[in-house]
């Protein structure tokens, strides 16, 4: 799949000649018609979720994968194996631990593409011989790929923080609970 050629003018001499030399240069010539689509082809680069949605799929994708394996490894190994309940790792723990792993991987996802394109100019000899459409596709999506590796990064850094919080609550819970008992105790003995 070559990639598109947007043309558009009031001349239909100078439109066959551009296209013409676009599909020398191996590219794929669409008419958008007259001079007035001008204004449209020039907006189409700063359309914003075409080219966000194979990244985001990705890492939604590599979320659920990495969550799966956390919760199973985490919450229900230890509920199988020795039946202890903690279901309560799961919004926080859990989390926690898939974020950072989606964000190294996505960050391995957006350097693999440049390393194998440099392999391919060494191969071919050139630098001016067009990437696979494949790999030409992975290499316009590195920016989006990227955003969202340091997106789940930070949201890595925000659950961090807020485990410390949770777990002093908890604490203060079962201190509370410890204090209640040890108070109920005192008036049986003292009664």
């Amino acid at each position: 799949m070559s990639q598109c050629v947007l043309i558009c003018s009031n001349n239909q001499e100078a439109k066959r000649t551009v296209a013409e030399i676009a599909q020398v240069m191996g590219f794929t010539p669409v008419d958008m018609g007259c001079m007035a689509s001008a204004c449209e082809i020039e907006n189409i680069p700063l359309r914003l979720l075409p080219a966000w949605k194979i990244p985001t799929f990705l890492a939604l994708g590599l979320f659920l994968c990495f969550f799966t394996y956390n919760l199973v490894r985490q919450v229900i190994h230890p509920y199988i194996r020795e039946q202890k309940n903690k279901f309560y790792k799961i919004p926080i723990e859990v989390v926690n631990t898939t974020l950072p792993c989606v964000a190294y991987v996505m960050l391995s996802l957006v350097y693999l593409p440049g390393v194998l394109a440099a392999c391919s100019q060494l191969y071919y000899g050139t630098k001016y011989r067009r990437f696979p459409d494949w790999l030409d596709q992975w290499l316009q999506h590195r920016k989006q790929i990227g955003l969202l590796s340091f997106f789940c990064a930070a949201l890595h850094a925000v659950y961090s923080l807020c485990l410390p919080m949770r777990r002093s609550h908890r604490y203060q819970l079962i201190e509370t609970a410890v204090k209640q008992e040890f108070s109920k105790m005192m008036v049986k003995n003292w009664s």
